[in-house]
């Protein structure tokens, strides 16, 4: 493609549908969705900052490093026609528009271009601040089915469950769901969209339409067909599932896994520590009485989860995580949260 494309930035938890909404939305005949995330936005590079076309050579030869670990799709003449494309000199925002322009599907009729984040959605706040044009897809799943799914991931990769990292799936949920909220206060709430994922899957033609009416784009039915949802190499795309083989399509899974799948203490670890956005994003919080009783019997598991997710929250704060740094001028609001979940996850529970 020729043309500065709008672009898209679409963010989430691990495990809540972010690579679904990717597929999708690359289905549709005028958007182009990066397959393997480049990470462009986690070098923290200042996006306003002009480069020369050495230095921009160097910034997108990292990136094909990185993408080409896992995904050969960055080619030569991908970087060939990436560098005939620079001019003498150029923003790292500039050149970020550029790359995912280049990187977009041949002879498409593209006007919109994008990538996904599964993470902490920290890089919600640099994308909005440096493209004024941007739109920002934030997915959200039951985090009791996030846990679920994680969990049956690890013991996969593993052959054992790891509690801690399960405690780290729920923080990690909780902050990308807080980063996203205090991003849409600071920018304009009209480039934000929150979608949920059982919305998504339960009804996808209804989904998608709203998600092209938020981009500007007429919705196309096609682009939910299985037979548009491929992978980079133009493959029938599989569905990046925990429980058994991948399958074609959108399909409606079990979306009360967790209910058979976790163990008491982890559904009262997910309920104490996100009860507040179950209820915001419409999933069924836990009774009060429930509640009470899981504090009185997980007393000291929610201690030891409030200490380490207030250790992890203070680490993430002073030094990159994941080649993410929260930005300064968040790490008050952040802060507050902390002091807030933490407080609530020993005293009333409320999440």
């Amino acid at each position: 493609m020729t043309t500065a494309p709008h672009l898209i930035l679409i963010v989430g938890s691990q495990r809540s549908g972010t690579t679904l909404v990717n597929r999708l939305l690359n289905a549709h005949p005028h958007i182009s969705m990066v397959y393997q995330q480049t990470d462009y936005l986690r070098d923290n590079l200042p996006m306003d900052v002009v480069v020369s076309r050495e230095e921009a050579t160097r910034a997108i030869g990292k990136v094909r490093e990185r993408v080409l670990r896992h995904d050969p799709a960055f080619t030569d003449a991908v970087a060939s026609a990436i560098e005939a494309a620079l001019p003498d000199r150029i923003s790292y925002g500039g050149l970020y528009r550029l790359l995912l322009a280049q990187l977009a599907s041949p002879g498409a009729q593209v006007t919109h271009a994008g990538e996904k984040y599964a993470g902490r959605c920290l890089e919600s706040f640099g994308f909005l601040d440096a493209f004024p044009d941007g739109r920002l897809i934030h997915i959200v799943r039951d985090p009791r089915d996030v846990l679920a799914s994680e969990k049956a991931r690890l013991a996969h990769l593993a052959g054992t469950e790891r509690e801690y990292n399960h405690l780290l799936t729920l923080f990690d949920w909780k902050v990308g769901a807080t980063a996203v909220e205090l991003a849409k206060k600071e920018h304009d709430p009209q480039r934000v969209m929150t979608v949920r994922f059982e919305d998504l899957v339960q009804d996808p033609n209804a989904a998608s339409a709203v998600l092209c009416d938020f981009l500007g784009v007429g919705f196309d039915a096609s682009m939910t067909e299985a037979d548009r949802l491929v992978d980079d190499a133009g493959k029938p795309w599989l569905a990046n599932t925990s429980f058994g083989p991948g399958w074609r399509g959108i399909r409606r899974p079990d979306l009360a896994a967790w209910t058979s799948r976790l163990s008491p203490t982890e559904i009262a670890y997910a309920e104490a520590f996100c009860n507040a956005r179950l209820r915001k994003y419409g999933y069924a919080p836990p009774s009060p009485m429930k509640l009470a009783s899981a504090k009185v019997t997980h007393r000291k598991a929610f201690r030891l989860m409030s200490d380490r997710l207030d250790e992890a929250l203070a680490v993430n704060a002073t030094r990159p995580n994941a080649t993410v740094e929260i930005p300064p001028r968040h790490r008050s609001a952040l802060s507050e949260e902390r002091i807030l979940g933490r407080r609530r996850a020993r005293v009333d529970l409320s999440g």
